[in-house]
């Protein structure tokens, strides 16, 4: 669907667009794209991340409703930090923007969220002279019919029953991949106890493979509620096809943390790195054409379903950033991130003799 199609666009004589589309459950439209517009959003962003998503269209007047663009873009850096510090779980957005006659308007995208519910964790007020609270600590949002409101009791059972099941679907795929390969040969990786997710684990690993372990006087036998199995702690990642890969598969953070100093480099360490811009060179370069990846530089854990950045798919993306930094920037950076490499390039040169 094309950005006219979303908003109904009718051009009028004179060659004002009109948009016909009206706010709903998936789509908001906002004048402005400053950072009051943005906490005015916060709301909205957490009924689409626990719904089924939506877009915020930045550059639409209101009553009448009229294509207006906008000057200043949302800046990715700075929705993420707003988020992060005002939600829980961060919802999963994209910045995209749209070109529609002589204006251009900025899409936030935001996609629904695996592990709802996502709930305000302070309140947040707008800036200036009458501040005005957008956004209440211990609030979970939904959307409605174009509204955002405080969920509804059966609403938040809702949620918490679709919870339970994606839980239940996703130890039933374990159970089943399990199976496939046979549970003697299964070892079990707790993530949520010891560090960040992609670092320190708990490793659940059968008596008699854990014997074959290098590494077994670092563990300890224990028996929990079943047979004896070892408990490690520490650096250890669930190894079984990564180890023994020669395509050296990464997680997306861990991939992107391991690219941020050479991309940093050339940049310099004023340029935002994370795995959403990881990401977005990645489909640039078509590596995600397939939702589980090309074989070659992207693929997916089929354990856990989650997406892989192979030795091969890093080192393009750092090629892709040496040799063509400027469509490079174009590529991962917001609007605000290309006009401060312009000016970058423009100090360089006037430096260079």
């Amino acid at each position: 669907m094309t950005i006219q199609e979303l908003l109904g666009c009718v051009q009028e004589e004179g060659g004002r667009w009109k948009v016909t589309s009206r706010e709903r459950t998936n789509l908001e439209f906002k004048e402005q794209g400053d950072d009051n517009a943005l906490r005015k959003c916060l709301k909205t962003i957490a009924g689409f991340a626990n719904g089924r998503g939506g877009s915020i269209i930045f550059g639409v007047s209101d009553r009448p409703r009229y294509v207006v663009g906008i000057e200043e873009f949302l800046d990715e850096a700075d929705v993420q930090n707003l988020l992060l510090t005002s939600l829980y779980p961060i919802p999963d957005f994209e910045i995209i923007e749209h070109d529609i006659g002589s204006h251009r308007v900025c899409e936030l995208k935001v996609f629904s969220h695996s592990k709802k519910p996502i709930i305000a964790i302070k309140d947040v007020q707008t800036k200036g002279a009458k501040n005005k609270t957008v956004l209440s600590q211990g609030v979970v949002y939904a959307r409605r019919a174009g509204q955002t409101k405080p969920i509804s009791g059966e609403e938040f059972g809702r949620l918490m029953e679709l919870r339970d099941n994606n839980t239940r679907n996703s130890v039933l795929s374990v159970l089943s991949r399990a199976n496939e390969i046979g549970f003697d040969n299964v070892a079990v990786a707790d993530f949520r106890k010891y560090g960040r997710s992609d670092e320190n684990v708990t490793l659940w690993v059968p008596e008699a493979s854990a014997k074959e372990l290098n590494i077994i006087d670092r563990a300890k036998l224990v028996e929990e509620k079943g047979a004896p199995a070892y408990q490690i702690r520490g650096q250890i990642k669930l190894t079984v096809p990564s180890d023994k890969d020669p395509r050296k598969p990464l997680l997306p953070r861990k991939a992107a943390r391991v690219l941020k100093e050479p991309i940093q480099k050339g940049f310099g360490s004023w340029f935002p790195w994370t795995d959403q811009h990881l990401r977005k060179a990645a489909v640039h370069l078509g590596f995600w054409d397939d939702p589980k990846g090309d074989g070659k530089n992207t693929g997916f854990e089929e354990m856990s379903e989650r997406p892989l950045y192979y030795e091969a798919g890093r080192a393009a993306i750092q090629r892709f950033a040496n040799r063509n930094p400027d469509d490079f920037v174009e590529v991962v950076g917001s609007k605000e991130t290309q006009k401060k490499w312009e000016a970058v390039k423009a100090a360089h040169a006037e430096n260079t003799p």
